[in-house]
Order: structure tokens, then C-alpha cells, then sequence
């Protein structure tokens, strides 16, 4: 009996040279493909409307390297490790779950991915003790990368860029704001700096890179960028790298020597926030930020209200900085700092969350807040003149 004249075997067949067998056999470093796995899968997301935007995509590359790719449509990200060995160039794809859960309960050592879909569609994961079959799907059907088309590009240290998505990253609005551009951050490239601005209404961030020297390249333009996906980007930058910034209409792409990452843009008008930034303030307050953080965080113990959680009044004098909290089911509690303070004396409240937000992501030990009244805003900083980054608070109504 001639069973390849079976229709199984007859179509299973005709699939292979359509789509072409694919082969792969490598043998890599377990702990960096552990960290590429982790990398990549940051992209992926628990609903997707294709069942190949769960696996990740696996290709052998010039100089000895393994590429790592998952995407939702969304976000992108790709990782290059480097092998130990490649027997074979080839590609495939399985699922990033189990391909993750394997390789994390895996010891250190060397680690073997080998497929060979002429003789199965299983990708065999093994070291010198186990051996692992993993159901694949053909790369052929994994998305293709977005192309980089009429893009502006320019470059930066990632480490510029991890801190002021950092910095900016925690004035965004959370998914219940039902503006999405709110949950976004805006990022102004000019010939002389890149400005990053995110705000949910009640506070805003704004840090500001200006270049050395003019970039004659750099076109103004605005771009706003979905916070959850800087905040995955956050997690895999490599801060001691150089990155390439690309931008159009439509996309971000940031890319290194290791690691590729793009998103969707978002499609609106970002709010104009230069009129929320008060031009002007009526009095300045310089206090130590470890001091501030610490009673921040005693007062918000007492400020418990369901409705405005979290509110501390702030009394300025011109040598003391009284804090209080109070609710009526729970209680109350007050602390005294040292501060240096010109201006009138002021009682103002604010969302001691928020204050925290701010003062954990600055370095120096003296910070600086400036106020008008107790009707509006206050400026947090690390110095009066600082044009790298300031975040803006509301005030908040007190009982």
C-alpha cells in the first residue's frame, strides 16, 4: 500500500512545499535565552484575535545569533542572543507560555531548539537530561514587522530615555479615563530638545532632553505614544546603550545593537499644556525630599476617606512646613518639618499619592516646591531654575 497516495498524507504534503518545511537546529545559552524570553513576551497580551500572536517567533541569523520576535499588532519586540552553535538556519514559532515555563524550570548550562518539520511539527527543547516536544506553528504565518517607512530618526543614550519615560510615566491616565489619548504621552521633537508630557487631569509631568547641538535633521513634530507600551519598553532598555529614535505618522521604533521595539501611535490631539504650566509663582519652599517623603507617608495612614482618599494639608511658615491628616471614622495625625520657605503663609491640600510620585523619582536630597495660592497649582522640581523636568499637582478640596 502507497500510503503517501493517502488524501492525509496527500495534503499534509502539498502544506509542506506551500509553505516550505522548516528546520532549525541551535544550541544556546540558557540563562540569555531565559532573559530574551522574558523580553519578548512583554509584548504579547492575554486577548489576541490570532492564535500566532501567542507564540513567539524564533529565527536563526548572520553572526551566529538567535532572533526572538513577539508582537500583538500593537507592540513589537524583538531580542537577539547570541549561540553557541548552528547546525541548521531555520525558523519556527510556539507558544511563549510554555516555551517560558520550560526554559525557566531548565538549570543553567546549554539548552538545544531542533525542528525539523518534514519528519514532525514539534519543536524539541532538550539539555543533557531532558527533552521537551513543543507543538509549533509556521513562521510563515506570524505578522510581518511594520515597515520603517518616511521615518525621522535621531539618536540618544537609552539611558536619557529610560528616565524621562520614568519621570513621565506617572502622570498618565489609567484605563478608566475615557479619553485614550489621557493615556498616552506626548513627545515633541524640535531641532534643539525632545520634550516628553503626560498628564491625567489632576497632575502633569514634563521633562525636556535639549541637544549639545541643533540636530538640522530633526523636523518639529508631535507624537503621542500609549503609556503601557513605554512602560514595556522600560523593562527591557538596556540603560548603557546607544538607541535609535525612528518616528512617522503612525509608528515608534526604537532600536539597539540586541533590541528592537515599536507601537502604535495614538490618534488625537494631546492637550495644550503650556496653559496649565503656571508661568509665575508667589513663593518657594525648599525642604529636604527624605523628610517630606517619610511624613507624606505617615499622614496618608490617617487619610482614609472613600470619596477623597489620600488628601494631607499643607500649612507653609516661613521656617516650618506643617503637615495634617484627618478622617472622622479613623482619625487624625500631624507632623512638623524644617523648611525654607519665602512668601505668604499658606494652607493648601494635595493627593499625597501624587506627592509621592514625584519625590521617589528625584535624586537630590533638597527639593524644590513652588506656589501661587491655595486655589492653584504646585511645582515640584530639584531645583527653582530646572528645565529637565517639572511635575505640576492640583490641589485637592479638603474637609
Amino acid at each position: 500500500m502507497n500510503i503517501v497516495n493517502t488524501p492525509y498524507y496527500y495534503y499534509y504534503y502539498y502544506y509542506l512545499n506551500k509553505i516550505g518545511a522548516e528546520k532549525m537546529h541551535i544550541t544556546c545559552e540558557r540563562n540569555l535565552l531565559k532573559n530574551a524570553i522574558d523580553q519578548v513576551s512583554k509584548a504579547i497580551t492575554n486577548k489576541t484575535p490570532l492564535p500566532i500572536l501567542s507564540n513567539i517567533l524564533f529565527e536563526t541569523v548572520e553572526g551566529e545569533k538567535l532572533k526572538l520576535t513577539a508582537s500583538s499588532l500593537d507592540i513589537g519586540i524583538t531580542c537577539y542572543i547570541p549561540t553557541e552553535d548552528i547546525r541548521e538556519y531555520g525558523s519556527t514559532t510556539c507558544s511563549a507560555k510554555v516555551i517560558a515555563e520550560i526554559i525557566n524550570n531548565l538549570p543553567s548550562g546549554l539548552v538545544n531548539l531542533d525542528i525539523d518539520s518534514s519528519i514532525t511539527s514539534e519543536l524539541t527543547v532538550s539539555n543533557e537530561t531532558s527533552v521537551f516536544k513543543v507543538l509549533t506553528l509556521p513562521s510563515e504565518e506570524f505578522p510581518k514587522g511594520i515597515k520603517q517607512e518616511d521615518c525621522k530618526s535621531l539618536e540618544i543614550p537609552a539611558k536619557i530615555l529610560y528616565s524621562f519615560i520614568n519621570k513621565t510615566i506617572i502622570s498618565v491616565a489609567d484605563s478608566s479615563e475615557s479619553r485614550p489619548i489621557m493615556q498616552g504621552i506626548s513627545i515633541l521633537f524640535t531641532n534643539d530638545r525632545i520634550e516628553f508630557v503626560s498628564t491625567d487631569g489632576k497632575r502633569l509631568s514634563r521633562a525636556t532632553y535639549k541637544f549639545q547641538q541643533e540636530q538640522d535633521q530633526v523636523e518639529k513634530q508631535q507624537i503621542i505614544v500609549p503609556g503601557k507600551a513605554l512602560n514595556d519598553l522600560l523593562k527591557v532598555l538596556n540603560r548603557s546603550e546607544e538607541i535609535k529614535i525612528q518616528y512617522n505618522k503612525t509608528h515608534l521604533f526604537v532600536t539597539s545593537e540586541n533590541l528592537s521595539f515599536f507601537c502604535r501611535l495614538l490618534d488625537g490631539n494631546f492637550p495644550d499644556y503650556n496653559r496649565v504650566i503656571p508661568k509665575e509663582f508667589k513663593s518657594t519652599c525648599k525642604v529636604g525630599r527624605e523628610s517630606l517623603t517619610n511624613a507624606i507617608k505617615r499622614m496618608i495612614i490617617m487619610a482614609k476617606d472613600k470619596d477623597i482618599p489620600n488628601v494631607v494639608r499643607f500649612s507653609f511658615e516661613e521656617n516650618s512646613l506643617m503637615l495634617n491628616s484627618e478622617t472622622n471614622s479613623v482619625g487624625s495625625a500631624k507632623e512638623e518639618i524644617p523648611i525654607l520657605y519665602s512668601g505668604q503663609s499658606l494652607k493648601i491640600s494635595f493627593n499625597g499619592n501624587y506627592m509621592l510620585d514625584a519625590l521617589k523619582i528625584l535624586q537630590d536630597d533638597e527639593i524644590v516646591l513652588q506656589l501661587q495660592d491655595e486655589k492653584n497649582s504646585m511645582s515640584i522640581s530639584e531645583n527653582k531654575d530646572n528645565e529637565e523636568f517639572t511635575y505640576i499637582c492640583m490641589p485637592v478640596r479638603s474637609r
